[in-house]
């Protein structure tokens, strides 16, 4: 998931938000698009996510978002989840929380300049530079002013929101707006977007082209409608000061091409000129002198002026009433990759060759949509969207109202049949009667627009049921649900193999010797290990080689210091006495040392020599057979 940072509007830094549920992100070049985020309340930074922060994807700092709504989401039953739903706006929607109010009390703002000045002009005036200091906007500030986009005559009438007015003018002309975030001056930064060319028809950057054919779209929606064209307009100024006039545009569509409608115009009636004057003092001598100086006056602009910004006011309003073609779709982003390739504003190629469709249209919005366990998605709409009941019914408030109304009917056809014999027409409203008159006219006549309220027809019978309809596309995809409780514990795993031994490390210096002086008696004695078992005999060795003769023995004990002390031991003469004093290996050892003794001895065998006395001795078994007995 793409991270999401979060500042305040004095760009304090809060962190950022890594894991959520969904996230969609719908960015539009006229009007103010949305983020809509789902996130569980328990996940790591999720209270960062307060109101009025600022929200915007990790060094993306041209499409900032501004949280204004959380609510804890319902499920199905309409219990309360763990998930928060938070929605939030562009900062360009801050525009739609200021008017137009224009300088001197002034009923309207005339401009004549290209559109990029039109657009900042209206923001400096009614928010950056304006004289009252409490419709400042803390930290914006506007771009230079490049100039860009074509010049164009508008009149802008005190109330009029600015978001609504730079959304006409852009869907009119075609470049879009925006305030991004300059981090490092810690300012917002409001400026237009003027989207350039990549589409087929130039050579300057590489082309961009949408096709299922080529597989840049998932899918593709088109519709081509007539069923609101009009191309030809009549459009009457209003003015409470001049004779009303009447301006033709496209006037050379004939035939059945040709579609007609009538549009109320507001046009300014004065213009603003500074003119020079003669004034006449007086010296304190008493002589008068003369001298210049300079006031600003309104005057009656003329009426080739007033026809022109009719026509051009006709030609805007035409605009709502073209042919529509709304074509949008998802597009694959493995080939054009949105923020790199195209941007919203961008002029693209789109085709689908079985409906035999090819055209360049600009992008005027994208959505982007992030959820678990899916693939990034992106929606696009080509040109201008649907209309929808909302966008409908402003346009007939905003033509009721006067700034670009439409008149039907017995009016129009009025128009329609005096307007070849006469230069220019007035009009004048009486409740629910149109007054018109020409302009050698003295008297207006008067229409009633308001017909009787017929009858109430009789109920009509019941039709037959008609066929059952083909079913309906699938529902979009729910919310993920709440994360579920933890799963019980496994039990433990089996041991890891032993990892590989690691690299000798350098050899130590020499330590001290051991000293034992340096340990304590009871130290000492825990050195000592445990005795070992004993180990197991060894196999016999090859019989060694046969040794020297040894030198001649002697017969007398004198000079002998370790001869063997044979009878220490016994304690009596009596036979059964040695017998159980000694196992019989110790009698045999005992019996094999007073032989060897013996023969060495003087005595011979079973003879042997005791301090001077001549012993005999004999070996016999003991009385329980299992033992022998040393006899002397």
């Amino acid at each position: 998931m793409i991270p999401l940072r979060v500042i305040d509007t004095d760009f304090k830094f809060y962190g950022e938000v890594a894991k959520y549920e969904s996230l969609q992100i719908t960015n539009k070049l006229y009007g103010i698009g949305e983020i809509e985020l789902h996130i569980n309340r328990h996940m790591h930074n999720a209270d960062l996510l307060q109101q009025d922060r600022i929200v915007f994807i990790e060094n993306d700092y041209d499409t900032p978002f501004q949280i204004l709504h959380r609510e804890i989401a319902l499920d199905e039953n309409g219990k309360a989840t763990e998930n928060w739903l938070i929605k939030a706006v562009p900062l360009k929607s801050w525009l739609s929380d200021r008017i137009v109010l224009p300088a001197n009390n002034a009923i309207s703002t005339y401009f004549d300049t290209n559109v990029e000045s039109i657009f900042k002009g209206l923001i400096t005036a009614n928010i950056t530079d304006s004289n009252n200091i409490n419709r400042h906007i803390p930290n914006l500030i506007v771009a230079p002013n490049l100039n860009r986009g074509q010049t164009l005559k508008r009149i802008v009438k005190r109330g009029t929101t600015i978001s609504e007015e730079l959304k006409d003018i852009g869907e009119f002309t075609g470049i879009g707006w925006n305030i991004c975030i300059d981090i490092s001056n810690k300012k917002f930064v409001f400026d237009i977007v003027d989207g350039v060319d990549r589409s087929t028809n130039q050579i300057d950057r590489p082309p961009v082209v949408f096709s299922t054919e080529f597989g840049t779209v998932k899918s593709l929606e088109y519709t081509e409608s007539k069923l609101n064209y009009k191309n030809t307009a009549y459009v009457a100024g209003k003015s409470e000061k001049i004779q009303r006039k009447i301006a033709a545009v496209n006037d050379e569509v004939s035939g059945l091409e040709r579609k007609e409608i009538y549009i109320d115009a507001a046009v300014t009636e004065t213009e603003e000129k500074e003119v020079t004057l003669i004034g006449v003092g007086e010296h304190e001598d008493g002589r008068s002198y003369e001298y210049e100086y300079k006031v600003k006056v309104e005057v009656d602009r003329s009426e080739e002026d007033i026809i022109t910004d009719l026509a051009d006011k006709g030609r805007e309003k035409l605009s709502e009433y073209e042919q529509t073609l709304f074509f949008s779709g998802q597009i694959n982003t493995g080939r054009f990759k949105y923020g790199e390739d195209w941007f919203l504003g961008d002029i693209t190629t789109l085709q689908h060759k079985d409906w035999g469709v090819t055209l360049d249209a600009r992008i005027t919005e994208a959505k982007e949509i992030h959820e678990v366990g899916h693939s990034k998605q992106i929606e696009v709409v080509f040109d201008k969207a649907i209309p929808t009941f909302i966008d409908k019914l402003k346009r007939t408030i905003k033509d009721a109202t006067g700034t670009g109304g439409v008149t039907s009917g017995v009016s129009r056809a009025y128009v329609d049949e005096k307007v070849s014999s006469i230069t220019s027409v007035d009009y004048n409203w009486n409740g629910t009667q149109l007054g018109v008159k020409a302009n050698n006219e003295t008297q207006y006549r008067y229409v009633n627009l308001q017909g009787p309220q017929g009858l109430k027809g009789e109920r009509g019978e019941s039709g037959p049921i008609g066929p059952q309809g083909i079913q309906g596309p699938q529902g979009l995809k729910g919310d993920i649900g709440p994360q579920g409780i933890q799963g019980i514990r496994g039990e433990k795993g089996d041991k890891g193999d032993i990892g590989l031994t690691g690299p000798t490390g350098a050899k130590g210096d020499k330590g001290d010797p051991f000293v034992y002086s340096d340990f304590t008696v009871e130290q000492l004695a825990s050195l000592k290990g445990p005795k070992g078992d004993a180990g197991e005999q060894g196999p016999s060795g090859s019989k060694g080689d046969k040794g020297d003769v040894g030198p001649a023995g002697t017969t007398s004990w004198t000079g002998i210091t370790d001869k063997p002390n044979i009878v220490t031991s016994v304690t009596s003469e009596s036979t059964t006495d040695i017998a159980s004093a000694a196992s019989v290996k110790s009698a045999y050892d005992l019996a094999k040392q007073a032989k060897e003794a013996a023969e060495n001895s003087s005595g011979g065998d079973n003879i042997m020599v005791v301090d001077g006395a001549i012993v005999a001795w004999s070996l016999k078994l003991n009385a329980n057979k299992d033992g022998l007995v040393f006899v002397y």
